[in-house]
């Protein structure tokens, strides 16, 4: 299964539930006790309302709601070192700030606040990654490509091998994530669903076998991030990009059905159910970050990445 980074995410829903605070006299000894100090000319003031609960999910706003869902651990496999091959077309204006993105984005505060409670069960977490290589490609002639989590076609899939095999892409790695920004005008087709349209970005596993490798020989699973040129410039390339890593990092397999950390709830996770698809507004809009000059989804002190985990 894949899960794409949807260009309109649908919010969670937040059930809110209003508290009334309430007191009572506590019986007729205390009451009377207040009555004689009253004649006595003695000032009781009336007890006071004690203050709303504070809402663990955001501090300035005073109202108590379900505590977010857990993001269960289902055995699959995790990143602890992903080593990001950025893949780039020839005469891409953003082809340095790209570079330089995904060589430093994985060794940040927010990388480290993002994924490092994501652990397996031997206590093995997702740590910080290294830059994998660049590789630019002649410009394309192609403007569509196909990709497909159904065992379907996908000449993503079949791009990636080939250039796996003539040496074009540094051979793979089980850290390795390949990420692929296309130019501007290719259309991208995931499963029937067009990008831009449907999703802004999204992760996928692809079966490769090393480079001379007799034919035959069993292939390593590799992630890959797909990330099409939609509206917005960087800040949209850049937010799209720190979702994608963080969930291939921590489902690098989800492709080929080897699950790592999902939640499937209809309340929280609406969107899907990675670590990526959880809702970090609540409808403020305010769903980014900024770190070392890059804007990433989303805020780490928000909630899309921070949740407990079920081993």
């Amino acid at each position: 299964m894949t899960r794409a980074l949807v260009v309109a995410p649908v919010c969670a829903l937040v059930f809110v539930t209003s508290i009334a605070a309430c007191s009572s006299s506590g019986g007729d000894a205390p009451a009377k006790a207040a009555a004689d100090d009253q004649d006595a000319g003695v000032y009781i003031p009336p007890p006071a309302t004690p203050p709303p609960p504070t809402d663990p999910l955001d501090p300035h706003y005073p109202t108590a709601h379900a505590p977010m869902n857990t993001i269960d651990y289902h055995g699959g496999r995790i990143l602890q070192s992903p080593q990001i091959v950025t893949v780039t077309f020839q005469n891409d204006p953003l082809e340095e700030r790209i570079e330089l993105f995904d060589d430093t984005i994985t060794a940040t505060p927010w990388w480290t606040a993002a994924t490092s409670e994501y652990c397996n069960k031997a206590g093995v977490c997702v740590g910080a990654g290294t830059s994998g290589g660049h590789v630019v490609i002649p410009a394309d002639a192609s403007p569509t490509y196909t990709d497909s989590s159904r065992n379907q076609t996908s000449t993503i899939q079949d791009f990636i091998k080939a250039k796996v095999a003539d040496g074009t892409f540094p051979a793979p790695t089980s850290e390795t994530i390949y990420a692929l920004y296309f130019q501007t005008g290719v259309k991208i087709t995931l499963d029937g669903q067009s990008s831009c349209r449907s999703f802004g970005a999204y992760h996928n596993t692809v079966t490769v076998a090393p480079p001379g490798s007799p034919e035959g020989t069993p292939g390593i699973p590799v992630a890959y991030a797909v990330m099409p040129r939609c509206q917005g410039g960087e800040p949209t390339l850049t937010v799209s990009a720190s979702h994608e890593f963080a969930e291939a990092a921590t489902d690098p397999d989800i492709g080929i059905n080897h699950i790592a950390f999902y939640m499937d709830d209809p309340v929280w996770a609406p969107a899907g159910g990675e670590t990526g698809d959880l809702c970090v507004d609540f409808g403020t809009g305010d769903d980014t970050w900024q770190e070392s000059g890059f804007t990433v989804q989303p805020d780490p002190d928000h909630r899309e990445f921070v949740a407990s985990i079920a081993l």
